[in-house]
């Protein structure tokens, strides 16, 4: 398998942040929480919440925000923001997922962002494996319970492990952050793609190679023929 970041890794910006912001705007998204949310963003920015917190506390808020909500109405909306959306992710991650699939490996998207809008990404990008932020339904009812971990410190490594377990081969790993080291390290292949700062660091000292979105294509192209 080959396991990919999405934000930042596949794609610009942050699509948790410009879903729920979306949301806001056609009226869907509680007020509240979406000033909350607002807080929390440029806490994060500022430095005094660090990258870890700030998931916990978008995943907090994500659920005050769509709870009780319907999710056939938050579907459309997810589709017609993707569709605006979609121009973000990088030409380079449609070409990287031609090249592994064909020779063999199968790709996987696990990121924190919502799983209504991931899936869409995931599509676009031809990826059929999607571990992403969900809420649980009662009916067609968000509740206020997450089903997933993935914005929690060891959450990621939670679903490798899972895929450990199912006797998965985890080939590749692509990602950003320092919350993707987890599944790097996991990898036969760790691959920082687009790192931040804090990733370049441990990429330096890991001595892993590291590419951004215009050499990473022909960097596992030249790295495949030479296996």
């Amino acid at each position: 398998m080959a396991l990919f970041d999405f934000d930042g890794t596949l794609s610009k910006g942050l699509m948790g942040v410009t879903f729920y912001e979306y949301l806001h705007k056609v009226g869907v998204y509680d007020k509240k929480a979406f000033a909350e949310q607002v807080r929390a963003l440029k806490d994060f920015k500022s430095g005094a919440l660090s990258y870890e917190r700030y998931l916990q506390e978008w995943a907090r808020l994500w659920v005050d925000g769509i709870k009780g909500k319907d999710a056939g109405i938050v579907m459309p909306h997810a589709k017609a923001f993707f569709a605006d959306f979609k121009s973000n992710i990088y030409p380079s991650s449609r070409e990287l997922m031609d090249v592994l699939k064909t020779k063999g490996y199968t790709p996987a998207i696990i990121s924190v962002s919502p799983y209504e809008v991931v899936a869409l990404a995931a599509k676009e990008l031809g990826v059929e494996i999607v571990y992403a932020t969900k809420l649980n339904l009662n009916g067609a009812t968000y509740t206020n319970e997450l089903v997933t971990r993935l914005h929690m410190p060891g959450g990621k490594k939670a679903v490798l492990s899972s895929l450990s377990e199912a006797g998965k081969e985890i080939s590749f790993a692509f990602g950003d952050t320092e919350t993707d080291y987890e599944m790097l390290c996991v990898a036969k292949v760790p691959v920082p793609l687009n790192p931040t700062k804090g990733l370049k660091v441990v990429t330096d000292k890991m001595n892993w190679p590291s590419y951004d979105k215009d050499t990473v294509v022909s960097g596992i192209e030249s790295m495949l023929r030479n296996q």
